[in-house]
């Protein structure tokens, strides 16, 4: 029997007002048991709000007045009353369900006369698909249709799914959870299911091949051409000696500064994607024409880090001029004006051998030979490399990439693997240092902002909330406020862009002992530089036991982080790494990272 989509609209509205973990994963594992191995990647999908993976770019191509429409022809109302309402609840599920009651169609949403859920995404699809002249109108047409056959509170859902503001923070951790509550009853098939996660990126994919081939499908998913790989990330070293006394002999290579890219041939189609797993191919077509050109194999994933470079001098510029090349319009006369050279540091797949379980050194050698070179001064390029245990040669490595204008250097483990998706100790980095106490910058998720006061008013923020990010728990803890780094016109331009995002409660995932003026979804990533971490009574990131969270003082927006997703902010175990190595002597927060981080070699 094809499972309900009642059985999805109940448990989003039970886990609306949920914000316990526990609770939350076996409430999601309950509605998965009632999936089959057809219709559970639906289930997955929807559940998030979604109908396809981040990386594949499906929009309704919706507005909200579209959606009013729709709502208004399904329930035979006032479009403008439709609108007033909006206005008064500021909630497009609250007002389709609302008109859904007041039509008449009050049918009890009983699993019986519920339509099926592939039904329902069958019909969202239909959506998305609806393209070219008359293609507003055959929406407003089909949702309507669609919210018309449903009870209130499916509407109420589906409305949300539309607008993208399903306002349930269901994220991957948790949804991986409980597909192994689901099928096991604990929590023993999580670390298979997300490694599979992080080489495919495709949360619908892993949940239709546990279903149909258990654990042994997991542990046959590896990585494919088109489906962006999570990508790996590095540890934190306070110096050469460090790195030296983890890892040994190792390579160094340069920090960059610029756009990191994951790129994807196969054939004559090329994809690049962002870390954030964006498709950024149309912004960058020198970038595609290199790969064209420089790279022969059929099948190919490489990862690098594009830098804007002065064609005169091939100097590099900073990321501020670098990323100037994203950007949707005048793409072809920015190419020329500000070339790209990609600098690749690893490969991942060529023609179908996935090196991801692979030694740094087998990796490394593959790359090179993969690469033509280029003549000139752009294309691709494999990264510069040395081989070292001699802590002396790895400062003259690291000031020279500073002289070049670059953030630091990177030392790889030479028979590490690459692990998608982590932050572990087969890559460490070592950034320029800051005339601060914290040596690093701080990745953080914007969950809130306050108006402020004086001119700050016109602006319309006056600070920001911001939160790390806890992947123990998949939650959004506050580690500061921020009220500087942007100009006039950047906070402006801030304001106007968060404003879709914003809700009238703080975000199920975000923890937090202070309240802003205003709450807005998890979704914006700004680097942030600050003088120092500190213990804080007001902040409960890494906070435990009840004792005191950890904060930033003093914090600055370095930039926006447009290829981060909010999962990929600095986690709270990295903020208490960064408290200790300041010397101020908590070192829980190292050892346990020690323990989940270092590789079994």
């Amino acid at each position: 029997m094809s499972m309900p989509f009642n059985a999805l609209a109940s448990t989003l509205d039970a886990l609306e007002p949920v914000t316990g973990r526990t609770l939350m994963i076996g409430m999601l594992a309950d509605m998965l048991r009632q999936a089959d191995d057809i219709e559970v990647g639906e289930l997955v999908y929807l559940s998030q709000g979604r109908l396809l993976p981040d990386f594949i770019q499906k929009e309704f191509g919706m507005s909200e007045m579209l959606i009013f429409r729709a709502v208004a022809q399904a329930f035979s109302a006032p479009n403008n009353e439709v609108i007033a309402r909006f206005k008064a609840l500021g909630d497009a599920g609250l007002v389709a369900q609302e008109f859904a009651e007041k039509s008449g169609n009050e049918r009890l949403p009983g699993l019986d006369d519920s339509l099926p859920l592939k039904t329902v995404y069958d019909h969202l699809m239909k959506i998305t698909q609806a393209v070219g002249s008359g293609s507003q109108e055959a929406k407003v047409t089909l949702l309507a249709s669609l919210l018309s056959k449903l009870s209130p509170l499916e509407v109420k859902h589906v409305a949300r799914i539309v607008v993208g503001r399903l306002r349930v923070g269901i994220g991957d951790p948790t949804l991986m959870d409980a597909l192994s509550f689901a099928r096991t009853g604990d929590k023993s098939l999580r670390a298979p299911i997300e490694r599979a996660y992080n080489l495919t990126t495709d949360l619908g994919l892993v949940a239709r091949t546990l279903y149909a081939s258990g654990a042994e499908g997991l542990e046959a998913i590896n990585v494919k051409v088109g489906n962006p790989v999570r990508m790996a990330l590095a540890e934190r070293a306070n110096n050469a000696d460090d790195i030296v006394a983890r890892l040994g002999r190792c390579a160094i290579e340069p920090k960059f500064d610029g756009f990191r890219m994951q790129i994807h041939k196969d054939g004559d189609d090329v994809s690049i994607f962002s870390r954030g797993l964006e498709d950024l191919s149309g912004m960058f077509p020198d970038v595609v024409k290199s790969v064209h050109d420089q790279i022969a194999a059929r099948q190919a994933i490489i990862e690098g880090e594009a830098l804007a470079y002065d064609p005169q001098t091939g100097v590099y510029y900073p990321f501020q001029v670098t990323s100037q090349r994203r950007r949707v319009h005048d793409i072809e006369a920015m190419s020329a004006t500000l070339p790209l050279r990609l600098m690749a540091f690893d490969v991942l797949l060529l023609d179908g051998n996935d090196l991801t379980r692979a030694p740094y050194t087998e990796r490394r050698a593959v790359l090179e030979s993969a690469i033509k070179p280029q003549v000139g001064l752009g294309g691709i390029q494999p990264s510069t490399v040395i081989y070292t245990e001699d802590p002396d040669e790895i400062v003259t490595f690291y000031e020279d990439s500073l002289l070049e204008g670059l953030e630091g250097i990177v030392a790889k483990r030479l028979d590490g693997t690459y692990d998608a998706g982590k932050r572990g100790f087969n890559w460490i980095k070592l950034k320029r240092s800051y005339n601060t106490e914290l040596r690093d910058t701080v990745d953080c998720v914007i969950v809130g902002y306050y108006y402020g006061k004086g001119r700050r008013a016109a602006w319309g923020i006056g600070s920001l909330l911001v939160s790390a990010y806890d992947k123990a728990t998949d939650t959004f803890p506050t580690v500061t406020r921020v009220a500087s780094g942007l100009s006039d016109e950047g906070w402006r331009d801030l304001c106007s862009r968060l404003e879709p995002d914003r809700i009238a409660h703080p975000d199920p995932r975000v923890v937090t002992i202070i309240s802003p003026d205003l709450w807005v979804v998890p979704r914006v990533v700004v680097e942030l530089q600050a003088d120092e971490v500190t213990r804080s009574q007001m902040h409960p990131a890494g906070r435990s036991d009840g004792g005191h969270g950890y904060a930033l003082r003093f914090p600055r927006i370095v930039k926006e982080r447009p290829d981060r997703s909010p999962e990929d902010a600095t986690s709270t175990l990295e903020v208490i790494e960064l408290y200790n190595m300041q010397g101020k002597g908590d070192t829980r927060g190292k050892k346990k990272r020690d323990e989940e981080m270092s590789p079994t070699v």
